[in-house]
Protein backbone atom coordinates (compact mmCIF):
# COMPACT_ATOMS: atom_id res chain seq x y z
CA UNK A 1 0.00 0.00 0.00
CA UNK A 2 1.30 3.51 -1.09
CA UNK A 3 1.33 6.38 1.28
CA UNK A 4 0.33 9.35 -0.42
CA UNK A 5 0.27 13.17 0.66
CA UNK A 6 -1.44 16.10 -1.03
CA UNK A 7 -0.28 18.72 0.73
CA UNK A 8 -0.24 22.25 -1.82
CA UNK A 9 -3.06 22.92 0.09
CA UNK A 10 -1.31 22.98 3.23
CA UNK A 11 1.12 25.37 1.35
CA UNK A 12 -0.86 27.64 0.43
CA UNK A 13 -2.98 28.58 3.64
CA UNK A 14 0.75 28.08 5.80
CA UNK A 15 1.43 32.07 6.84
CA UNK A 16 5.08 33.30 7.12
CA UNK A 17 7.21 36.03 5.74
CA UNK A 18 8.08 36.52 2.03
CA UNK A 19 11.57 35.67 1.05
CA UNK A 20 13.88 35.35 -2.08
CA UNK A 21 14.64 31.67 -2.26
CA UNK A 22 18.44 31.05 -3.53
CA UNK A 23 19.42 27.94 -4.81
CA UNK A 24 16.67 26.28 -6.16
CA UNK A 25 15.38 26.22 -9.93
CA UNK A 26 11.96 28.89 -10.53
CA UNK A 27 9.04 26.70 -11.07
CA UNK A 28 5.67 27.79 -11.54
CA UNK A 29 3.86 26.31 -8.26
CA UNK A 30 6.85 25.78 -6.35
CA UNK A 31 6.88 24.49 -2.56
CA UNK A 32 10.36 25.91 -2.80
CA UNK A 33 9.81 27.50 0.69
CA UNK A 34 7.34 25.10 2.15
CA UNK A 35 9.64 22.31 1.76
CA UNK A 36 11.28 22.34 5.62
CA UNK A 37 8.37 22.14 7.08
CA UNK A 38 6.55 19.67 4.80
CA UNK A 39 8.83 16.93 3.98
CA UNK A 40 9.26 16.74 8.11
CA UNK A 41 5.72 15.29 8.37
CA UNK A 42 5.93 13.56 4.76
CA UNK A 43 8.89 11.45 5.55
CA UNK A 44 8.08 10.89 9.17
CA UNK A 45 8.76 6.98 10.09
CA UNK A 46 10.14 6.32 6.64
CA UNK A 47 12.46 3.32 6.44
CA UNK A 48 15.09 2.86 4.78
CA UNK A 49 13.83 0.26 1.90
CA UNK A 50 10.90 3.02 0.70
CA UNK A 51 11.01 4.64 -2.34
CA UNK A 52 10.06 8.59 -2.31
CA UNK A 53 8.16 9.54 -5.53
CA UNK A 54 6.82 12.80 -7.12
CA UNK A 55 3.92 12.25 -9.90
CA UNK A 56 4.50 15.65 -10.85
CA UNK A 57 8.00 16.57 -9.78
CA UNK A 58 8.90 19.97 -12.08
CA UNK A 59 11.56 22.20 -10.85
CA UNK A 60 12.77 19.35 -8.24
CA UNK A 61 12.28 21.79 -5.00
CA UNK A 62 10.95 19.41 -3.09
CA UNK A 63 12.55 15.65 -4.02
CA UNK A 64 16.11 17.52 -4.31
CA UNK A 65 16.03 17.60 -0.23
CA UNK A 66 15.65 14.08 -0.12
CA UNK A 67 17.56 11.17 0.67
CA UNK A 68 17.59 7.84 -0.76
CA UNK A 69 15.80 6.17 -3.61
CA UNK A 70 13.27 8.15 -5.43
CA UNK A 71 11.72 8.18 -8.44
CA UNK A 72 11.13 11.98 -10.15
CA UNK A 73 8.35 11.99 -12.41
CA UNK A 74 7.07 14.62 -15.32
CA UNK A 75 4.66 14.86 -18.31
CA UNK A 76 6.99 17.60 -19.45
CA UNK A 77 9.23 15.52 -21.99
CA UNK A 78 11.43 18.87 -22.57
CA UNK A 79 12.25 19.17 -18.38
CA UNK A 80 13.24 15.74 -17.30
CA UNK A 81 15.61 15.79 -20.15
CA UNK A 82 17.28 18.77 -18.99
CA UNK A 83 17.44 17.26 -15.60
CA UNK A 84 18.69 13.93 -16.67
CA UNK A 85 21.34 16.15 -18.83
CA UNK A 86 22.39 18.06 -15.99
CA UNK A 87 23.26 15.53 -13.50
CA UNK A 88 25.04 13.46 -16.36
CA UNK A 89 27.23 16.68 -16.99
CA UNK A 90 25.96 19.27 -18.80
CA UNK A 91 27.12 22.68 -18.81
CA UNK A 92 24.45 24.77 -19.72
CA UNK A 93 25.17 28.70 -21.37
CA UNK A 94 25.48 31.64 -18.45
CA UNK A 95 23.59 33.88 -20.76
CA UNK A 96 20.77 33.83 -23.54
CA UNK A 97 19.92 37.11 -25.29
CA UNK A 98 16.44 38.28 -25.83
CA UNK A 99 16.80 37.59 -29.42
CA UNK A 100 17.99 33.89 -28.84
CA UNK A 101 14.76 33.61 -26.48
CA UNK A 102 12.53 35.20 -29.16
CA UNK A 103 13.96 32.84 -32.04
CA UNK A 104 13.21 29.66 -29.81
CA UNK A 105 9.86 30.89 -28.69
CA UNK A 106 8.74 31.06 -32.68
CA UNK A 107 10.20 28.00 -33.50
CA UNK A 108 11.46 25.39 -31.18
CA UNK A 109 12.63 22.99 -33.55
CA UNK A 110 16.44 22.45 -34.08
CA UNK A 111 17.77 22.75 -30.75
CA UNK A 112 18.48 20.17 -28.19
CA UNK A 113 15.77 19.06 -25.85
CA UNK A 114 17.66 20.01 -22.52
CA UNK A 115 18.50 23.76 -23.81
CA UNK A 116 14.97 24.01 -24.66
CA UNK A 117 13.77 23.26 -21.13
CA UNK A 118 16.79 25.81 -19.69
CA UNK A 119 15.65 28.53 -22.02
CA UNK A 120 11.76 27.80 -21.92
CA UNK A 121 11.45 28.02 -17.90
CA UNK A 122 14.01 31.31 -17.58
CA UNK A 123 10.46 33.01 -18.28
CA UNK A 124 8.38 35.02 -16.25
CA UNK A 125 6.94 33.03 -13.25
CA UNK A 126 8.80 30.45 -14.07
CA UNK A 127 6.17 29.45 -16.57
CA UNK A 128 7.59 27.33 -19.90
CA UNK A 129 7.85 30.32 -22.55
CA UNK A 130 5.86 33.36 -20.99
CA UNK A 131 8.25 36.31 -21.57
CA UNK A 132 12.15 36.62 -21.53
CA UNK A 133 13.03 38.05 -18.01
CA UNK A 134 15.27 41.29 -17.62
CA UNK A 135 15.91 43.86 -15.34
CA UNK A 136 14.91 47.21 -16.65
CA UNK A 137 17.25 48.66 -13.77
CA UNK A 138 19.79 46.61 -14.55
CA UNK A 139 20.77 45.09 -11.07
CA UNK A 140 20.41 41.95 -11.81
CA UNK A 141 21.62 39.09 -13.49
CA UNK A 142 18.46 37.05 -14.09
CA UNK A 143 20.56 33.98 -16.37
CA UNK A 144 23.00 34.08 -13.92
CA UNK A 145 20.55 33.12 -11.21
CA UNK A 146 19.04 30.74 -13.30
CA UNK A 147 22.09 28.99 -13.80
CA UNK A 148 23.60 29.40 -10.27
CA UNK A 149 20.04 28.23 -8.52
CA UNK A 150 19.56 24.96 -11.30
CA UNK A 151 23.54 24.00 -11.04
CA UNK A 152 23.15 23.90 -7.01
CA UNK A 153 20.45 20.98 -7.28
CA UNK A 154 22.56 19.48 -9.18
CA UNK A 155 24.58 17.56 -6.98
CA UNK A 156 21.69 16.63 -4.88
CA UNK A 157 19.57 15.47 -8.13
CA UNK A 158 22.24 12.24 -8.88
CA UNK A 159 20.45 8.71 -8.17
CA UNK A 160 17.33 10.08 -8.31
CA UNK A 161 15.26 7.50 -11.04
CA UNK A 162 13.86 10.48 -13.85
CA UNK A 163 10.33 9.52 -15.54
CA UNK A 164 8.56 11.07 -18.02
CA UNK A 165 5.02 10.10 -18.66
CA UNK A 166 1.45 10.72 -17.39
CA UNK A 167 0.61 10.01 -13.63
CA UNK A 168 -1.75 7.20 -14.61
CA UNK A 169 0.98 6.01 -16.46
CA UNK A 170 3.06 5.99 -14.00
CA UNK A 171 4.52 2.46 -12.01
CA UNK A 172 5.35 3.47 -8.48
CA UNK A 173 7.02 0.50 -6.59
CA UNK A 174 4.75 -0.94 -3.66
CA UNK A 175 4.72 1.02 -0.38
CA UNK A 176 6.28 4.20 -1.46
CA UNK A 177 6.06 7.36 -0.33
CA UNK A 178 4.29 9.55 -2.43
CA UNK A 179 4.44 13.50 -2.76
CA UNK A 180 1.19 14.82 -5.77
CA UNK A 181 1.70 18.21 -5.90
CA UNK A 182 -0.24 18.87 -9.32
CA UNK A 183 -1.50 21.98 -11.26
CA UNK A 184 -4.16 23.71 -8.83
CA UNK A 185 -7.94 24.02 -10.56
CA UNK A 186 -8.81 27.62 -11.83
CA UNK A 187 -5.51 29.30 -12.17
CA UNK A 188 -2.22 29.53 -14.31
CA UNK A 189 -2.40 26.22 -16.68
CA UNK A 190 0.70 24.56 -17.23
CA UNK A 191 1.08 23.39 -20.95
CA UNK A 192 -0.54 20.25 -21.38
CA UNK A 193 -4.10 20.52 -19.81
CA UNK A 194 -4.82 18.29 -16.69
CA UNK A 195 -7.79 15.88 -15.89
CA UNK A 196 -8.61 17.24 -11.98
CA UNK A 197 -11.39 14.87 -11.69
CA UNK A 198 -9.48 12.17 -13.19
CA UNK A 199 -6.75 12.90 -10.49
CA UNK A 200 -9.18 13.31 -7.77
CA UNK A 201 -11.12 9.83 -8.78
Amino acid sequence: MAVCWRVGLLARTYKQPQQTIRGLMKYMGSKARFAKHILPIILEGRTEEQTYVEPFAGGMNMIDKVEGNRIANDIHTELIEMWKALVCGWQPPLNVTEEQYSQMKADKTGYPIEFLAYVGFNSYGGKWFAGYRRDKQGKRDYWREHYNNIMKQVPSMKGVEFRNCSFTDLEIPPNSIIYCDPPYEGTTQYRTKFDHSLFWD
